[in-house]
């Protein structure tokens, strides 16, 4: 109503454009959903969830056809000192830790051939070889740390036996990284069931081990021979010298000992471990610009091409 006699209108008549509601499809409503998911993850997990740097991956560097060099370890040297023992038990109290192999010294029984039985008490390995003073015959392993007993026929090594000077020497090989454990290690070893071998002569270390031969100042120590396709004698030493660019660094390295049998591989010095032949090794290493690998096969083979042998720097 108006002074002027016209009518005004009321206001709750006018038509007003509120702001309505809006309303989610089924697609809204799922994308709701994950960024409420996200956010909450990133609360919980905190916001470098969000930025994981990926993986850094190594770039590897093969090496193949390197120059090898060998020295086979020999029946006897004036550097190992030796501790006579009647019996194995006997020789517990030895203390072989500066070393990583130990060799145990008998004589051949009276027979042609005979079956020799091993009973360790330490994961280590051991290797039974038969040897006279210009031979020494691989003749079984017993793989303490499988926990497995070994029982060996030893009529293949028998042509040994006709030497008065034959023997039958066990090397004990540290089943880890680092040197042999004081205590019980060879409990016994007996041939034709029940009888025990006894005088046992004890020599620790090899001589290769005794000379340091895996480190650059004593390589030339002894004198190394080119390595080429051939028989492999036992408890012979490889090494070869892998360049890098990458001085000062820290990688992986693998070594494919294609065509051996197992043994210890050394870099700069340092003993690694164990390698198998029919397994990859890897260790963490330290690279300089110049590398001494070193190995010791310890079985030997009949035929080796250190050509095949192959080895691989993982840099990241």
């Amino acid at each position: 109503m108006a002074d002027d006699g016209h009518e005004t209108p009321l206001l709750e008549h006018e038509a007003l454009d509120a702001p309505r509601k809006p309303r989610l499809n089924s697609g809204d409503r799922a994308c709701v959903s994950i960024f409420s998911l996200v956010a909450l993850s990133v609360c919980v997990a905190g916001p470098s969830a969000l930025w994981t740097p990926p993986p850094v991956l190594l770039s590897p560097t093969t090496y193949l056809d390197l120059t090898w060099h060998q020295w086979t370890e020999p029946s006897g040297h004036d550097l190992r000192q030796s501790v006579l023992a009647p019996t194995l038990a006997s020789l517990e109290g030895v203390d072989l830790a500066p070393f990583s192999y130990a060799t145990y010294r008998t004589s051949w029984p009276p027979a042609q051939s005979f079956n020799l039985s091993v009973r360790s008490a330490t994961d280590d390995v051991y290797l039974v070889f038969a040897a006279n003073a210009t031979f020494k015959a691989y003749v079984a392993t017993h793989d303490a740390r499988h926990k497995n007993m070994m029982r060996h026929e030893t009529q293949l090594v028998a042509g040994g036996a006709t030497s008065p000077s034959a023997t039958v020497e066990i090397v004990r090989a540290t089943g880890g990284d680092t040197g042999l454990q004081r205590g019980p290690s060879l409990v016994s070893a007996t041939w034709d069931e029940a009888r025990e071998l006894s005088e046992w002569t004890l020599e620790p270390g090899l001589v290769g081990e005794h000379l340091r031969i895996v480190e650059a100042t004593w390589m030339a120590a002894v004198p190394w021979q080119r390595s080429t396709s051939g028989p492999l004698p036992p408890l012979t030493w490889l090494r070869t010298v892998v360049q890098s660019h990458d001085d000062g660094r820290h990688g992986q390295l693998a070594l494919d000992a294609i065509g051996l049998s197992h043994g210890s591989i050394y870099w700069n010095g340092r003993r690694l471990g164990r390698y198998e032949g029919n397994a990859t090794a890897e260790f963490a290493v330290r690279v300089a610009s110049t590398n001494d690998l070193v190995l010791l096969d310890e079985r030997g083979v009949e035929t080796l091409n250190p050509r095949r042998l192959r080895v691989t720097l993982r840099m990241p």
